[in-house]
């Protein structure tokens, strides 16, 4: 189950920097800055809306996640039949990731209608959104438009 989920984890960081041209990126810039530099410049960004390098769309396979002890949640409930199931869509730096960035406003029944059906519940979605989603600076409906 562990490594379903680091391979699911790898692949969707790979994906999603190669798609954004920041894995490609990376390695180019590499020289840019020292690992200390780097990450002095990822913590003077932390929290810092709008200002991050790629996304990475992180899915988590449900037949294993309900395998395990914390599967017991409405995603696992029988019938329910999921597959992939968006985790999160993350605003990433080359080198951290922002998170819980202040002042965002909490998703409207509108927004939250268009993430259903892509988070496995409505609370993983509203936990994402507080946790990532008010880093990509949009509004929680043109975030979860972005999710599908």
């Amino acid at each position: 189950m562990r490594r379903v989920f680091v391979r699911c984890a790898a692949w969707a960081l790979l994906v999603g920097a190669v798609a954004s041209g920041g894995f490609f990126g990376a390695i180019a810039k590499e020289g840019d800055c020292t690992a200390e530099d780097c990450a002095n410049r990822a913590a003077s960004r932390a929290g810092a809306a709008r200002d991050f390098d790629f996304y990475v769309l992180a899915l988590s396979w449900s037949p294993g996640f309900c395998e395990s002890v914390e599967g017991a949640r409405d995603q696992c409930e029988p019938g329910k039949g999921l597959g992939f199931v968006v985790h999160g869509l993350w605003p990433q730096y080359e080198s951290g990731v922002p998170s819980e960035c202040p002042g965002a406003p909490s998703p409207s029944r509108v927004a939250l209608e268009k993430a259903a059906g892509l988070f496995p519940d409505e609370r993983l979605a509203r936990y994402e959104w507080r946790k990532h989603g008010v880093c990509s600076g949009k509004s929680p409906s043109d975030y979860f438009a972005d999710v599908a």
